[in-house]
């Protein structure tokens, strides 16, 4: 208990893959950026409000994607602001340019407010070695592993000194059901 009092203050921040979404070959819709959430997304989204309460968050940043948008719209609405669209953060915006989602990425980490990051697969690894050299950290491990199911989320626990870059504290992975 001592040794937990010691431990600076730490501002969270998920990053969170999208809750469950409507299968690529089901979709009959275009663009792809349009495909929903299937019925379990929905269910995870839900859940997800209540978890993601326990972190204080203040902003929801999102990819401009329908499913992405939609995993985090209840959330954002339980703590009375908006989902932050942010096409670099879609995997067509990725596409188009990884520098831009890396660069956004260290920005919104070095951001003092606890906050969430919801984005897709495939951009995940770049996300999560973005967040990482901010911190000066390895990506390589177990605990910064991208491959998370759906709904999946890690928890970044950043300390901020004055006019210092944050430190990282402690990660934790986390799935929704």
């Amino acid at each position: 208990m001592k040794q937990a009092a010691l431990l600076p203050t730490t501002v969270p921040l998920v990053l969170l893959r999208h809750t469950a979404a409507v299968k690529r070959s089901d979709f009959r819709g275009k663009p792809d950026a349009e495909r929903p959430l299937s019925g379990r997304g929905r269910s995870q989204a839900k859940a997800l409000v209540g978890l993601l309460d326990s972190y204080g968050l203040v902003d929801v940043h999102s990819s401009d994607a329908t499913r992405c948008h939609d995993s985090v719209r209840k959330l954002a609405k339980s703590l009375s602001t908006g989902v932050q669209q942010e096409h670099a953060l879609s995997e067509e915006g990725f596409a188009a340019s990884p520098e831009r989602a890396a660069k956004r990425m260290r920005r919104l980490t070095l951001e003092q407010v606890p906050l969430v990051v919801c984005s897709h697969r495939p951009v995940l690894p770049t996300l999560l070695e973005s967040a990482a050299s901010v911190f000066g950290a390895d990506a390589t491990g177990p605990l910064w592993d991208p491959k998370m199911p759906p709904g999946g989320f890690i928890v970044l626990h950043r300390s901020f000194s004055d006019g210092q870059e944050p430190t990282l504290v402690a990660i934790e992975r986390h799935t929704v059901d």
